[in-house]
């Protein structure tokens, strides 16, 4: 899947990535960091259960 985002957005989320993996923080690949983002928001509107 693809999707595009806001330039700001997308430097924000490498950003905060790359200082997780430094820090030893999870999540911190982007993949989660989007999982974790939007799993609550589809959940509030009915489309996860």
């Amino acid at each position: 899947m693809g999707a595009r985002i806001r330039t700001e957005l997308a430097a924000a989320l490498k950003r905060s990535s790359l200082e997780r993996q430094l820090q030893g923080i999870e999540p911190n690949s982007i993949q989660d960091i989007l999982e974790e983002a939007l799993e609550p928001w589809l959940r509030q509107r009915g489309y996860l259960e």
